[in-house]
């Protein structure tokens, strides 16, 4: 639903996309978002599906000029956050787990990449986007327990193009990840890292799309039990250390994944079973 107009400085939050299924009845997530928009502005709640949130959240932050807008930090959360802070060529801040507005100035919190300290930054210009982690270290400890991530790299060629892998790591049940090249593009969110130190990983599957394999990327995934990567390049480093490789265009082959991975699951659903 699109917001009344016009109103005294706005603070976009996005629904949550569990919300999607019952518009009268907020997730927790939504409603922790939405009390923290009020310490800095007027709360306006968009809701859309995750195919067209990006678009709306756009088309009405360019209307409405808001202070902030507000997105839970999670797999579709971060691919929305990073579409519109690209196009609304706006500043970008994940994993924050508290704000405020003090004396014309945005106040963020975040958790380091060691889900131990916090960093505070300071935000002048607006509208800046924000993915929020209320509940502190959630996000930090989700990569390196994950049992199955998702990952890209420069390969991917864009921030959008991480949406693709976002879906994979959401139907596989697991965590979006990125090699430090794509963090530093802005492409996916620096928790998100897996070349960093103190973010090794150890799930049961590790996906790489468009990962070309630096040595640093291989040292940091190198406990995982099964490795399965996708790259149009035959020579790249990664292929030589995957149990399972795909030579190839990604955004070609993780369609075909999803869509193979969509009948299976509407085979084995119940409703089928009775047809």
């Amino acid at each position: 639903m699109f917001p009344p107009m016009p109103l005294a400085d706005p603070v976009l939050v996005l629904a949550d996309q569990a919300d999607d299924d019952d518009v009268t009845a907020p997730t927790q997530a939504t409603r922790e978002l939405l009390t923290l928009a009020r310490r800095i502005g007027t709360p306006v709640l968009v809701r859309f599906p995750a195919e067209e949130a990006a678009d709306a959240l756009i088309g009405i932050a360019e209307r409405t000029h808001p202070r902030a807008i507000l997105i839970t930090a999670d797999g579709h959360g971060e691919m929305i956050s990073a579409h519109v802070s690209v196009r609304l060529e706006s500043p970008i801040v994940t994993d924050v787990t508290d704000l405020s507005f003090d004396h014309g100035c945005l106040i963020t919190v975040q958790e380091s990449a060691h889900g131990t300290d916090y960093i505070t930054s300071e935000i002048h210009s607006a509208p800046v986007v924000i993915t929020m982690c209320p509940r502190p270290k959630r996000r930090a400890l989700v990569l390196t327990e994950a049992d199955v991530v998702v990952a890209g790299g420069r390969g991917v060629g864009s921030a959008e193009g991480f949406s693709l892998l976002a879906q994979l790591a959401n139907e596989l049940g697991g965590c979006l990840g990125c090699t430090h090249t794509a963090g530093e593009l802005g492409w996916a969110p620096q928790h998100a890292c897996i070349s960093l130190p103190g973010a090794q990983i150890k799930p049961r599957l590790y996906v790489a799309g468009g990962v070309s394999g630096s040595l640093r990327h291989r040292a940091a995934v190198r406990r995982a039990r099964t490795v399965v990567a996708i790259d149009s390049d035959p020579n790249a480093p990664i292929l030589r250390e995957a149990d399972f490789g795909i030579v190839g265009d990604l955004h070609q082959v993780l369609p075909a994944v999803l869509d193979e991975l969509a009948q299976r699951i509407a085979h084995n659903s119940p409703d089928s079973a009775e047809a």
